[in-house]
């Protein structure tokens, strides 16, 4: 919990750790819905799939008169996903219609009695599925419920994949038609799934209801906060003493101030600071002791009176007090001493004495064998029983913890085992990181159904490396597997084969041989990511490429024997920190100069690359340092006709940005986050204007704050098209005006 480096703390602004370390969450993850397409397609395709026999181009999506948001904004969101899919926009009408063929959301007066003994199956936030006569019925015993199956269906039978916020992808071998009488109950096995990654916690294109994220639990309470409840200290202070009543009642008092400040909450945190170690007075040793030599024997005890109080205070709610078993209290205490009541939530840190290169259940790993006989502990004595793991490296903000990504299944098929209900899953974020896309679309959809096979989940990362990476996949592939053998071979470290949250990355890159630093691994990463970054790819792609050869690069800078490559690779890792994540360095400039500029001369210095078809698109800033930026239709006697994805993301030198005529396409966050640009010229030839290519919004992380007008070649019909189709429903140019040729439209 501790090192988190420059890029969180740049993300402060628009999320805070310890609020989403809570498990507290935003419930508002759902997109606005006037924006979005509600009439469907006037020609339909041909069936490319069926529901009880009917095509889908025959369906419209139907909901309550009086729908939740969440079951609104998922049927819009529904509507247009399957429009990407099939090529048919089903149109979205109320229960007073009755269309012929229906898609049938949440509790309307179309519901059977057949959907109604279905739902009353669905537990928390899981949902029924139903075909019927025609049609087909997706309900939940809440909207959060509806709103999960709707997105479970997309990916089940519409191949429909949610890569990431802003990248979801149409499979078209997967999909699939859904039978007549066909039924599906689905309850999810964790009630609290917290995917602690920027674009869950952004909510980037309704990222989080798109993945099912959060469950049904809201907490309340920062993850270190017992200082501050107490009145003693702040989250980094010294423990106070658990047997001093003075420390009790403040903590007491301030929980309940809490309780009744959030009367919808569930369960409120009182955790232990993350700083120096317990108490050792005589009645706190006693405790220790008799628990068996655990602090959690203290702890707890006082925690458990905490409990009994509050539901004394409070008998007509349901409240649960979480708690943190981390660092000295991870290990738990004898059960003859003390066990949690039944309204302690313990939820268990894999941070000490934990491998992250083995699954936490194998018996072969020295380390986990250990940490797996303390989870078994508490699972037995704990009826509610939360996580709190790592997908990142603390001491490289760059690293993961390992690469784990092969054991991700083995971890949550033993958290379903132990009886888990909670997990907080703290990544990196998709900003920087090793594979941090990949990791937690894979950690996503385990939170959500842990029970697929292997084989499933095997396939699920078989398709992101395909669908992400196109032809560069394979090296990648060979990458990961690379590091991952790496990782696990004896004898060559002190970590012999093993690694935690504190892993130096020479571990993997360089492991030494009879006592000396071998470069053969991360010469075989140089081959592989010169082979991944040479494929032809077009623009999103070669991005993901890019910014995922992060890593690769800060260990090239470090550990490479080619005194030329470290240099390159340093210089190489540094500015792509700059285009993808933060300003690693305080290096970019500020805003450059317009005076004696041209709009009608190309800007100089910009680096090209080209599309399959032998077009160009700009795809970085390159050495330029202008404040005037000329994007030209023409360079070295080629068509140019697009802006790469986050070719120019935190070029602050930009002031005024003039794309000529002839280019069709700027992808995403192709200009976001530069802070100094104040005006944006378009032509009426741009065709595709993709999320956040021109900022999201005001006073946020990926924002261009200065930015007030754009001026558009073309008319206010041909604008409104351009930005409903991708950033209409986000509505990333709020407080602009955009300047057309037969009017303004303010935003």
């Amino acid at each position: 919990m501790r090192k988190i480096r420059l890029a969180a703390l740049l993300l402060a602004s628009v999320m805070i750790l310890p609020a989403l370390a809570s498990c507290g969450h935003n419930d508002d993850d759902t997109t606005e819905i006037s924006t979005l397409t509600t009439d469907g397609t006037p020609d339909a395709p041909a069936s490319v799939e069926t529901i009880g026999g009917y095509g889908i181009e025959t369906f419209s999506i139907v909901i309550p008169a009086d729908a939740a948001k969440e079951v609104s904004s998922a049927a819009y969101d529904m509507a247009s996903l399957i429009g990407s899919a099939v090529g048919y926009v089903p149109p979205v009408v109320t229960d007073a219609e009755k269309p012929e063929h229906g898609i049938i959301l949440d509790v309307t007066s179309a519901d059977t009695d057949a959907v109604k003994a279905a739902r009353a199956e669905v537990k928390n936030d899981g949902y029924a599925l139903l075909e019927e006569n025609g049609n087909l019925y997706i309900t939940g015993a809440i909207p959060k419920g509806t709103s999960n199956g709707v997105y479970d269906f997309l990916q089940n039978y519409l191949g429909v994949r949610f890569y990431c916020g802003t990248f979801t992808h149409f499979r078209a071998d997967g999909i699939k038609n859904v039978g007549a009488g066909e039924k599906i109950v689905f309850n999810p096995v964790f009630l609290y799934r917290n995917n602690y990654c920027v674009e869950v916690m952004m909510n980037i294109n309704n990222y989080t209801a798109r993945t099912m994220g959060y469950g049904t639990l809201t907490g309340v309470g920062a993850p270190h906060n017992l200082g501050n409840r107490s009145n003693t200290g702040g989250p980094y202070s010294a423990q106070p003493c658990l047997s001093d009543p003075a420390v009790y009642e403040a903590t007491l008092q301030s929980l309940c101030s809490d309780i009744e400040k959030y009367p919808d909450a569930d369960y409120f945190n009182v955790c232990q600071n993350d700083g120096a170690g317990f108490c050792r007075c005589d009645e706190c040793k006693a405790k220790y002791d008799a628990a068996g030599g655990t602090d959690m024997g203290p702890l707890l005890l006082f925690i458990n009176q905490l409990a009994r109080d509050v539901k004394e205070r409070y008998p007509d709610r349901d409240i649960s007090i979480l708690t943190l078993a981390y660092q000295d209290s991870t290990q738990a205490p004898d059960p003859d001493y003390v066990v949690p009541e039944d309204n302690v939530i313990i939820q268990l840190c894999m941070m000490n004495s934990t491998c992250f290169t083995h699954a936490f259940s194998d018996p072969d790993c020295s380390m986990n064998s250990v940490s797996y006989a303390n989870i078994l502990a508490w699972s037995k004595v704990c009826k509610k029983l939360f996580v709190w793991d790592y997908s990142y490296n603390h001491a490289s903000y760059e690293a993961a913890v390992g690469p784990n990504l092969d054991v991700l299944w083995d971890n949550m098929q033993m958290y379903r085992d132990c009886n888990f209900i909670g997990q907080f899953q703290q990544s990196a974020g998709v900003e920087t990181g090793e594979f941090v896309e990949l990791r937690s679309y894979l950690i996503g959809r385990l939170l959500w159904n842990p029970n697929i096979s292997r084989e499933e989940y095997q396939k699920l990362y078989d398709e992101f490396m395909e669908d992400y990476y196109g032809d560069a996949a394979p090296y990648l592939k060979e990458y990961i597997d690379l590091l991952n053998e790496s990782s696990r071979r004896t004898g060559l470290t002190a970590w012999n084969g093993h690694t935690s949250v504190y892993t130096d990355m020479s571990v993997f890159f360089v492991p030494k041989v009879d006592n000396k630093k071998s470069t053969e691994v991360i010469d075989k990463c140089t081959e592989l990511w010169d082979k991944a970054l040479a494929c032809q790819l077009d623009d999103v792609t070669f991005a993901h490429v890019e910014k995922s050869s992060i890593t690769y690069l800060n260990a090239a800078g470090l550990y490479t024997g080619d005194r030329a490559l470290k240099k390159k690779a340093s210089g190489e890792y540094k500015a792509l920190c700059d285009k993808y994540t933060y300003d690693w360095d305080n290096s970019l400039p500020s805003a450059g100069p317009t005076e004696g500029f041209s709009t009608e001369i190309p800007s100089e210095g910009l680096e090209y690359r080209s599309y399959a078809d032998g077009s160009l698109y700009v795809s970085d800033v390159g050495d330029f340092r202008a404040g005037m930026l000329v994007i030209p239709s023409e360079h070295d006697g080629k068509k140019v006709t697009g802006v790469g994805q986050s070719a120019f993301s935190r070029a602050d030198t930009v002031v005024e940005l003039h794309v000529k005529e002839g280019v069709t396409y700027i992808g995403k966050y192709a200009f976001r986050a530069c802070v100094n640009l104040k005006a944006v010229y378009l032509p009426a030839s741009l065709q595709v204007l993709e999320y956040g290519a021109l900022g999201i919004g005001a006073g946020g992380y990926y924002s261009n704050d200065a930015l007030t007008d754009i001026y558009y070649a073309g008319t206010t019909g041909q604008w409104n098209a351009l930005y409903a189709a991708y950033n209409g429903a986000a509505n990333c140019l709020k407080d602009r005006i955009v300047h057309c040729a037969d009017g303004d439209i303010t935003y």
